[in-house]
């Protein structure tokens, strides 16, 4: 998936890993790796400097996730409890 700005590019493996890759330099950083299968439902923020995702964690809830290009964080934005 193209980043909105069309620098970036999205895409998980068969694996459940999730990559951004820069088009410029042709790096490509490992985003998320979800254990319980493969990620689909990922989305670009409007202003290409984050992501939206949804992966499992400890148990089999999916929950929401923000990658943040600025610093490579990935925080649930979601509660644990409930499926998202």
């Amino acid at each position: 998936v193209w980043s909105p700005d069309s620098k970036k590019i999205a895409f998980s493996d068969k694996e459940g890993r999730l990559y951004v890759v820069t088009v410029a330099d042709k790096s490509k950083k490992l985003v998320a790796d979800e254990k319980r299968g493969q990620l689909l439902d990922y989305a670009w923020a409007p202003d290409s400097k984050h992501m939206a995702f949804s992966m499992t964690g400890e148990t089999p809830v999916r929950t929401i996730h923000i990658w943040s290009e600025a610093d490579g964080q990935v925080r649930r934005v979601t509660d644990a409890m409930f499926d998202a």
